[in-house]
């Protein structure tokens, strides 16, 4: 789960690089909807890491310690699913992103699972 966190922030950062790229030299004036997308971006590259760390300071119950800095995780996942669209973006960076949102399905997932077997 650790892993995937990492992962999650090394993708959300590329993504959100090549996003803000994308509205910066792009041809039209991006949207509120656009911008959002960024923030959130920089919500997930922020918040990852923590889940990582909490996973990692508590190896014996990681899902009970990282589950706020989770709570958090996926709210941004949530929030970027809805303001999201790919024709703003370019076709790599759109690429990222969604590759980013996988990630962070198999989070939510995983936590999921763990919750539904109790």
């Amino acid at each position: 789960m650790a892993k995937l966190s990492h992962e999650a922030y090394k993708v959300a950062w590329d993504a959100r690089f090549w996003a803000l790229r994308d509205l910066r030299f792009a041809s039209f004036r991006p949207t509120a909807l656009d911008v959002e997308t960024l923030q959130y971006l920089s919500q997930i590259v922020h918040h990852a890491p923590w889940l990582a760390r909490d996973i990692e300071k508590h190896p014996t119950s990681p899902r009970i310690s990282s589950k706020r800095s989770k709570e958090f995780v996926l709210y941004d996942r949530m929030m970027l699913k809805q303001r999201y669209h790919p024709a703003s973006f370019r076709k790599s960076t759109d690429a990222k992103i969604e590759k980013l949102l996988h990630i962070l399905d198999e989070i939510a997932a995983h936590y999921d699972e763990g919750s539904g077997s109790r």
